[in-house]
């Protein structure tokens, strides 16, 4: 399976102050990542609870090298409908 990789939207606060519910809807309904620039400060990402929540999950399971490398393994075997018995 390939996953598609969006590159982030970025928009500008005042945009967002005035399109709040059509920002975060757009960050929900279609995945998208949102990326508020903002002059002088730190830039903000919006980006959906459950994506956030599976991208933390994933950096935890392959924090270990050992289990980044059994998984990754699975994944081979996987893609090649080779398992073990």
């Amino acid at each position: 399976m390939r996953y598609r990789l969006n590159m982030a939207a970025s928009i500008r606060p005042r945009y967002l102050r005035k399109n709040l519910a059509r920002v975060l809807d757009r960050v929900v309904d279609e995945q998208e990542t949102i990326v508020v620039r903002r002059a002088g400060s730190r830039d903000v990402a919006f980006i959906d609870a459950s994506e956030l929540s599976s991208l933390q999950e994933t950096l935890y399971l392959l924090s270990s090298p050992a289990n980044a490398s059994r998984l990754l393994t699975a994944i081979e075997r996987s893609r090649a409908n080779t398992f073990v018995k």
